[in-house]
Formats: C-alpha cells, structure tokens, sequence
C-alpha cells in the first residue's frame, strides 16, 4: 500500500518551472534563426589582424598596381581601423579586406572601415578582427635627376622632387633664370624651407641667379622645388649634383 504525498504536486511543477526557465535562458542567448556567426574567409591566403593587439601593427601585404610586397601599418580602435602606407614614398588608395564584428563579418574596400554589427540597444560592436588581402597605391611622385635642367615653365605653381645623389648634410649650387616676369622659386629638403629666391625678375638682369645650398643632416637624398609663377610668365632652373656625387 502506497501513501500519498501531498506535496508531490508541487515539488513536480516546481521542477517543470525550473526547467522551463532554463530553456526560455538558453533561447534567450541563441541568435535567432538565419543570424549564424559569419566570418570572413581566406585567412590561409590573406592577412588577419585581431583586434586585440596592443597599438598600431605592421603587416605585408600584396600591392595591386606593382604586384610587390608592401608594409601597411594598421590601427584598430573600437568600432573602426585605418590603413596607412608603411613606405614613406608611398600612399595608399585602396585596399580589399573584411571586418568580423561580433557575429556579423562583411567585405568592404578603402583605407579605412567601421564595424556594422550592433547590439539589442543599437550600440556599435566593436571589432574582432580585420582580414586584409590586398591594396593599392598611388604612382610616385616621379624624380628629376640632378644636373638636369628643368623645362622651361609657366604660369602658377610647379612643383618637382629632384634626387641629388647624397643625404645631408651636403651642399649644392642653385641655378634660376626667371626672365623679365618676376617668378619664386623655393627649395625644401624633408619639408623643411633650405632657400627661398623671393619674387626675382625684371627687365634688368631678368632674375638671373644662383646660391650654393647647404642640407642639414637627414636621411633623403631628394630635394623638392617649388616655382610659383603669374600668368605671362616663363622659367627655368637648375639643381646641380653636390661635389663627388654622380646623377641617381
């Protein structure tokens, strides 16, 4: 003979209760259905970045438009990165990659992105990783050899990288003509102003001129001239190799 317990009923819906709570929490957790964890693929031919490296990273990566091998210096802060070119001599334009944000991983293109997974309050996630496969830069700027007059020029302002030969410190002769319409002619080394004619020219001596240059210490064998020039106008110069030093 069986006695009945009275509290049995209750201790039964209590385990039910208990139970129904926990899948009702694991529903909860799940994403919904069709919202799979995406991630971005290639990982094996590309270049992946996480997110948790502590400051910028340097990684090599394929350059489109040569085909070479190029740094490529990459910043993840939060929700978005940038890219910015490794090689001094060189600027980004484009790249290839793909962003993994919390569950969600899309492909994009630029030199920089932002995540576009959010969370249930629509607050930007921020970023995983970063898989980067290629990018592209723009054309150097092209160098004019020293010892090599420049054409004559007009109107407005004309820029041209000359290389020299030798980094600073090192010294140079200067050559201008600007003729009878009175031009400028300046001269940066590093981005820093070395020599600055001042507006010369006039129907006297025509602006005829030169100046031995002297370069700081540095590490670029290039100088940049910087002509400016009103309407009417026409010029030349010349940027002499240093002494013991042949034309790059």
């Amino acid at each position: 003979m069986h006695t009945l317990d009275p509290l049995r009923p209750l201790r039964v819906g209590t385990a039910l209760l208990a139970a129904l709570a926990l899948v009702l929490a694991a529903l909860a957790l799940a994403p919904p259905a069709g919202a799979a964890t995406q991630h971005c693929t290639d990982h094996t031919t590309a270049t992946k970045i996480d997110a948790d490296l502590d400051g910028p990273t340097t990684v090599t990566v394929t350059d489109t438009r040569t085909g070479d091998p190029i740094d490529v210096v990459v910043t993840i802060t939060g929700t978005s990165f940038t890219l910015v070119s490794g090689d001094p001599d060189l600027t980004l334009e484009d790249a290839s990659w793909c962003l993994k944000s919390a569950t969600l991983a899309h492909d994009g293109s630029g030199t920089s992105g932002v995540s576009s997974s959010t969370n249930k309050q629509g607050r930007t996630q921020d970023i995983s990783y970063l898989v980067l496969y290629s990018v592209t830069t723009t054309d150097p700027t092209p160098v004019t050899p020293c010892n090599a007059s420049t054409s004559s020029g007009g109107a407005g302002v004309t820029t041209t990288v000359h290389g020299i030969g030798a980094a600073g410190p090192t010294s140079f002769l200067f050559e201008w003509e600007a003729y009878g319409v009175p031009d400028q002619f300046q001269v940066f080394y590093e981005g820093a102003l070395i020599h600055d004619t001042g507006v010369v020219g006039d129907d006297i001596n025509e602006g005829t001129g030169s100046a031995t240059l002297t370069l700081p210490a540095g590490t670029s064998t290039e100088v940049t001239v910087v002509v400016t020039g009103p309407d009417g106008t026409a010029w030349d110069y010349r940027v002499n190799c240093p002494a013991g030093t042949t034309a790059p």
